[in-house]
């Protein structure tokens, strides 16, 4: 296996063994470099992750995925090689996370009872996932919401699903048409319950994003960079707008797909622009191997020696 480096991996926040355990993977997968990251919070381990790395001869970087606002749009941004006590610690450190969550959280739990569901007759394993929601403590609380009532044994939430995908077929077929190659049983009744009373815009969603100059303001302060990360859906006016903003670049790579075109990633690097990727590796819904993608993504070390310029830059 050749030599390569992957900036978009991701670690379980409920469990960052899984931190430990993508770091060992990142060796026996000769990846000599990577940025490792959760959606939307900071690890207070986050030094020991890279001290981790460090010890097996792989360079760690401290990673964010953000989902973020810009004007009416909403998009993902990758935040690499900031200081995590730093500013943007401020946004997405775990304790700031946490309280956004359980305020957010009361506001959907009570929403979700008035439409007739109750968390009555779950699980002992979903009496704990349920505490850990209350408390904010978890990643896309909404879904496991919906995933605690999709699993209850109570006969009204049951009743309730099977009259909802009668009386909204149509998203009850967009949603088995596009999720249920990933989704099987109670998992995919919690996906439809999640687009029809979580997704954005819908009645139970509640907007927690930061602003986009907001992120890219405090990551550099906190000495990183901010990279667009359009995962197949690259928006030129997004991009624009960004770039007006100081975005650092883009992810030309997610999973084995290359985002750019030829002469894009020319107009790119005559501009200095960061031009990384990686894999979208993640712990829990193993869909992509760590390193590899889907099989066919190599990142050239190169793309290291310009992370790395950028951030001695930030310094």
């Amino acid at each position: 296996m050749t030599e390569r480096v992957d900036f978009h991996i991701h670690y379980d926040p409920l469990d960052e063994s899984t931190a430990y355990d993508a770091i060992e993977t990142a060796r026996k997968c000769e990846v000599t470099a990577m940025a490792l990251m959760a959606r939307g919070q900071i690890s207070v381990n986050t030094h020991e992750f890279i001290e981790k790395g460090r010890e097996l001869g792989i360079k760690v970087f401290s990673g964010l995925e953000s989902l973020t606002i810009l004007g009416d749009n909403f998009l993902e941004l990758i935040c690499l090689g900031f200081d995590p006590e730093g500013s943007i610690a401020g946004l997405y450190g775990q304790e700031v996370v946490e309280k956004i969550n359980k305020k957010a959280v009361f506001e959907q739990l009570a929403f979700i009872q008035t439409e007739g569901f109750d968390f009555s007759l779950i699980s002992s394993e979903d009496q704990e996932l349920l505490s850990k929601v209350k408390m904010g403590k978890t990643t896309e609380r909404a879904f496991k919401i919906c995933q605690i009532i999709s699993r209850s044994s109570n006969i009204p939430n049951i009743s309730r699903i099977s009259a909802l995908k009668k009386e909204l077929d149509d998203d009850w077929k967009y949603v088995n048409d596009k999720y249920g190659n990933a989704f099987k049983g109670s998992n995919l009744n919690a996906k439809f319950l999640w687009y029809i009373y979580f997704k954005v815009g819908a009645p139970g969603y509640i907007r927690v994003q930061n602003h986009a100059d907001v992120v890219i303001n405090a990551v550099h302060e906190s000495g990183g960079v901010v990279l667009y990360s359009p995962e197949g859906k690259f928006d030129f006016s997004v991009w624009e707008s960004l770039i007006s903003l100081g975005v650092d670049g883009v992810m030309g790579w997610h999973g084995s797909k290359l985002e750019l075109s030829r002469q894009m990633i020319k107009d790119l690097l005559e501009k200095e622009m960061l031009i990384l990727g990686g894999s979208d590796f993640d712990p829990i819904k193993n869909h992509w191997k760590l390193g590899l993608g889907d099989g066919s993504l190599y990142i050239n070390p190169r793309r290291l020696l310009s992370l790395e310029s950028r951030l001695l830059a930030r310094v």
